[in-house]
């Protein structure tokens, strides 16, 4: 996600026509009154000061060795899980020196749709616009354009403060802290009228991913090389472990003990990871 304007921006490119409201099948008398009264709550100011922050405790991390990334992520997962899903959430740190190759293609002139959000007007209820249409150089033009806008209206002082290591400076940092109070400053206050083209569920077929194809069978739309599908598992941090770890996300799907082996076909946001 990435802000597009404090306010409606004017465009020459066409938008597309908007799609239909979320709500499209009918409901009873009890279930609308049930929902309108949901809408109407969510609309009523959150008793949050602006700029303030809310103790949310954090869930656990964990850090696996070198051997336990070069095996089998779900038989790790099922060790952590006794503690993790006490939380409901946890965060796995891979070890130092994971460094997979970006692997979207930011030269390509395919383009993705965006949903236009209005993040001050997010627990109303209301379905998403459609935003314009961006290839993937210039979806990132125009974030850090508006990332730059931010930046200079709320922490004028940025650069300044990152040369000194003062007590409090950090508060007129753009820190990700700071824009994530921002972020909740704006959904539960209404601070600020912000609206942003969401670019979610692409197809990382088409566009690329954060991780390298399989060349062993190891991702449902991977490849298959016989020259290679005999070699031993690659070592932690060669190239070709980040084409075949099963911690790739292309990968993780087709890898042993995971039920979503069993699906054969490639459907997006189920074995297929989007972008």
């Amino acid at each position: 996600m990435m802000m597009s304007s404090l306010n409606a921006r004017s465009s020459g490119r066409r938008r597309r026509k908007p799609s239909c409201a979320y709500h499209a099948s009918p409901h009873s008398t009890t279930e609308e009154r049930l929902l309108q009264q949901a809408i109407a709550n969510s609309r009523m100011d959150v008793h949050r000061p602006s700029g303030g922050s809310c103790a949310v405790p954090s869930g656990p991390v964990f850090y696996p060795t070198v051997e336990e990334f070069e095996g089998n992520p779900i038989q790790y997962i099922n060790k952590i899980r006794p503690l993790a899903e006490k939380y409901g959430i946890c965060k796995i740190v891979p070890p130092k020196g994971w460094d997979p190759p970006f692997c979207v293609d930011m030269d390509s002139k395919n383009k993705f749709e965006t949903k236009e959000q209005l993040l001050h007007r997010l627990q109303e209820g209301i379905s998403f616009g459609d935003g314009e249409e961006y290839c993937a150089k210039d979806y990132l033009n125009m974030a850090i354009k508006h990332a730059k806008e931010w930046r200079d209206k709320y922490y004028p002082l940025h650069e300044s403060k990152l040369e000194r290591s003062e007590e409090n400076d950090w508060r007129e940092r753009m820190t990700p802290g700071n824009i994530e109070s921002d972020y909740w400053d704006i959904v539960e206050t209404h601070s600020e009228t912000v609206e942003v083209e969401y670019g979610n569920d692409i197809d990382s077929t088409k566009f690329g991913s954060g991780f390298p194809r399989s060349e062993r069978g190891h991702c449902v739309n991977g490849e298959t090389n016989v020259d290679k599908s005999d070699l031993p598992e690659p070592k932690f941090g060669t190239e070709d472990f980040y084409k075949e770890s099963y911690w790739n996300l292309n990968n993780i799907p087709c890898c042993p003990d995971s039920v979503l082996r069993h699906l054969k076909v490639g459907i997006n946001g189920i074995n297929v990871p989007w972008l």
